[in-house]
This record gives structure tokens, sequence and C-alpha cells, in this order.
């Protein structure tokens, strides 16, 4: 819609390149590799037969079952929603994360793309990437166990926002945008408690201004009920 932002322009950049701000659907191409869009955290699809024949469209995906007039399918590549890449690659901006996927993807299958030169890491020996699942007590919260081989970059599939907070074992660390798209963290080797969490910069603020409206709101509520008895008892008092 009109509110694309640029990392969600950079994730439609890896399957799309004349990317606009048209609704997600109306911008897939007519076959949906699944590899691409497993990358993109799509799990699974709600397929319209309208569209044409299945096989055609989704090559590769599973039928899992059908809902009313739409099928479900379900993406084989698909892993997890949590992403531990050791081998990482600098990118300048989002739109290069974005472009570099759609054109050399398959190059880049155990690679994640990073744009903090603290997050570049190099890896020798088994170096293909784990995945995880996380888990939520509530929005604005994943949760994370993870067990790496070698140090890291742990992404979820959550879109980087200068909002999120990450802690590793319950120490702060720094988020890192991930693919131009996802939310990371470099973590070390070894076994690992991480959480991620949204509190933007503004919820605060917000929340002071409006406990301060309300506290406005409760002064004249009750200076409205008190003024007339005051002027009650001036009013004896004169006679």
């Amino acid at each position: 819609g009109v509110a694309i932002s640029r990392r969600w322009h950079a994730a439609l950049l890896q399957i799309n390149e004349n990317s606009n701000e048209m609704v997600f659907g109306a911008q897939l191409p007519y076959v949906l590799d699944p590899a691409p869009f497993a990358r993109l955290g799509i799990h699974f699809v709600l397929y319209d037969p309208a569209r044409g024949p299945a096989n055609e469209s989704l090559p590769g995906w599973v039928h899992r079952e059908t809902s009313g007039y739409f099928q479900v399918y379900e993406n084989p590549f698909w892993k997890g929603d949590v992403t531990a890449w050791y081998n990482t690659e600098l990118v300048a901006t989002p739109e290069d994360a974005g472009n570099t996927l759609r054109l050399h993807g398959g190059d880049y299958h155990d690679v994640g793309l990073v744009e903090s030169p603290d997050a570049a890491l190099s890896c020798t020996g088994t170096c293909a990437p784990s995945y995880s699942t996380s888990t939520s007590g509530r929005s604005g919260e994943r949760n994370a166990d993870v067990q790496l081989a070698h140090p890291a970059v742990v992404t979820f599939d959550e879109q980087y926002d200068e909002g999120w907070t990450v802690t590793i074992d319950g120490r702060d660390a720094t988020v890192v945008p991930v693919d131009g798209m996802w939310a990371g963290v470099v973590a070390p080797a070894g076994a690992h408690h991480i959480e991620l969490r949204y509190a933007p910069s503004w919820v605060t603020p917000s929340l002071v201004l409006m406990l301060l409206g309300w506290l406005c709101v409760g002064t004249l509520f009750f200076w409205s009920r008190l003024e007339p008895l005051v002027r009650r008892r001036h009013t004896v008092d004169t006679l």
C-alpha cells in the first residue's frame, strides 16, 4: 500500500525488479519459486484457483488442504522463522541486498547480507545456516533458543526497525538489519537464549502525554464540580 517502508521495498526487490506501492499480491510473479519465498519468511500460501493451474504457479509447493474455495500450499524450503547465518557479506544499502538476492540468489544460499561491518562474518568448514522456530508470549516479542556451531548473525523474521531491542542471555546487544529486511543480532558460538522486543522511541512520550491529558481532563472535571460550591460559599459569607 501507500505506507510501504524502505525495508519492505527491499524485500520486494528480492522477487520483483519493479516493485511499487501496489499491494503485495498484485506484485507477485506468475510462478512462485519456493526458495526465495522461504527466505522472505513465507511458510504457507492461500491459493486462488482462478489464478491458473497450481502446478504452474506453485512448482515444488506442497498442497496441504482446501479451505472452501481456496487451496493451502506449504513451502518445503521453509525451515523456521529464525536463521543463524555463519557467513555474511556486507552491502551498502537495503536495496543492494534485495537486488543481489534477486539477481544472484543461488550464490547466496548460505550467505546473509548485512549493512554493518561488525556483522560481516566469515566461516570455514561446515557453515550452512541453521534454523529454529521462535516463541512469543505477546505481540512485539520473539524468543529463541539457539545452538550455534560458530559465531553467527541470528536473524528473526521480523522487519528491522530502530524500535527493536535485543538481549543475548540477558545481556543487551545491538540489532542489525539482515537481507535488507529482517532484524538480527551477532551472537558468539554456543547455546544462547535470545529475546527480541519492540518498543519504539515514541511510546514513552506518548504515554506521558496521554497521562498529562487525562490529568488535565480530571482537573477540569473536578473544578467544574467545585466551582459552584466555592461561589455559593462566597455568597453566603458576603451576606
